[in-house]
């Protein structure tokens, strides 16, 4: 089994599951050349040394933490109020959005890139 799939196995609840599997096919869908990593107990997606972003499951929800995110044009989309890191966030009864997701993904491998 996969270490990202197995991770998600092992922290998710029965309402997580499919939304965490769906960001991840999201994710490997919409930017092909990502590399999936664990890092800090997290899944990571990266391209080489640049971090896009990271799954991270918690009881009460799931957070799609863009390593850019400060920076991204769609702050109302984001919750956080780190220097650099903004997340997506999914709580119980939230729906999954792909085009919520890819918009956010778009801007999040632009600013890896252009830090490469």
């Amino acid at each position: 089994m996969n270490k990202i799939v197995a991770d998600i196995e092992k922290k998710a609840n029965d309402w997580q599951k499919p939304i965490c599997y769906s960001i991840r096919e999201c994710i490997l869908d919409f930017i092909p050349q990502v590399e999936e990593s664990i890092k800090w107990l997290l899944p990571f997606y990266h391209i080489g040394k640049g971090n896009i972003c990271f799954i991270n499951i918690r009881k009460e929800d799931i957070k799609v933490g863009f390593y850019w995110g400060a920076k991204f044009s769609a702050q109302e989309l984001l919750e956080g109020d780190g220097v650099q890191v903004r997340h997506l966030v999914y709580r119980k009864g939230d729906v999954f959005d792909a085009a919520i997701l890819k918009v956010l993904l778009e801007e999040a491998l632009e600013w890896t890139i252009s830090s490469l």
